[in-house]
């Protein structure tokens, strides 16, 4: 057999893995309606559950979003002491229970659009993405923080920490949250506006995914004030992807392929 032959035979096993090989939506909302309705608590909207003691704190809002006329907001100002706890605290998120490996989709990967207002005076709270496995492991924590003196961006899978330094004019500020989790490499990639900022890896190994959350929190023990603060989240997407390489095979495969009958056709 001939190497461009071989070659071939290759490329057109590539192309019929490929189509396998597509990427998966797991989840993908920027809560518009009529999906999701203005004025409501997520919680039972478009597959969303929530952990909270005041589910109301956390609605569909047409105040303000990143993009399209309406977002999902979680007000600290609404929210109880959680007794399990001691301090206020809100997690909402969609149902993924999605295993990579198994899926041969090894890549997941995460954005969404997020903003903090902080009230007056500021207290201490975060706004949080949390990526949990199948297990109930925290795979990722990607947060806006503060303690009423600074505001900063931190990622962490627990033992290693990126942080990002902001300033309190970015409050009331959307930026986009984005990261890669690679379940081959156990690396996660970690971007803020598209730009990257650094890696970590994975708090566990290959226990797939069960969601990735939206969360709210604050350490207002004695429930005698309120948390000063708001969080709002737009354009929220889960999605699975092949290996780059598996990509990069199909495509030239294709390559191959024409290529091969260019070749055949001016033989002939």
């Amino acid at each position: 057999m001939s190497l461009w032959r071989a070659l071939l035979t290759f490329s057109i096993a590539g192309l019929i893995i490929a189509p396998c090989q597509a990427g998966q939506v797991l989840y993908q909302s920027g809560f518009e309606a009529p999906s999701s309705v203005a004025g409501q608590a997520i919680l039972g909207q478009d597959g969303w559950g929530a952990y909270a003691h005041d589910p109301a704190s956390a609605n569909i809002t047409n105040q303000l979003s990143a993009s399209g006329s309406q977002s999902f907001k979680i007000d600290g100002s609404l929210m109880n002491v959680d007794p399990n706890y001691g301090f206020k605290t809100g997690w909402y998120w969609p149902t993924l229970n999605f295993d990579p490996i198994a899926s041969n989709l090894p890549i997941v990967d995460f954005s969404v659009d997020a903003r903090i207002d902080i009230g007056n005076p500021a207290t201490f709270s975060y706004l949080a993405i949390q990526a949990y496995s199948l297990r109930g492991d925290t795979l990722m924590n990607y947060f806006f923080y503060t303690d009423g003196t600074v505001l900063d961006i931190y990622a962490t899978n627990g033992t290693s920490f990126i942080e990002i330094p902001l300033s309190f004019a970015d409050s009331g500020r959307f930026f986009n949250l984005s990261a890669r989790l690679d379940y081959s490499s156990q690396i996660i990639d970690y971007y803020v506006n598209q730009q990257w900022i650094g890696s970590t890896t994975m708090a566990t190994s290959s226990f797939g995914l069960a969601t990735i959350a939206l969360t709210l929190q604050g350490n207002n023990t004695n429930g005698s004030s309120p948390l000063n603060t708001i969080g709002y989240f737009d354009n929220y997407s889960v999605t699975a992807v092949p290996e780059p390489a598996s990509m990069f095979s199909a495509g030239l495969g294709l390559l191959l392929v024409c290529g091969y009958s260019r070749r055949k056709s001016r033989s002939n």
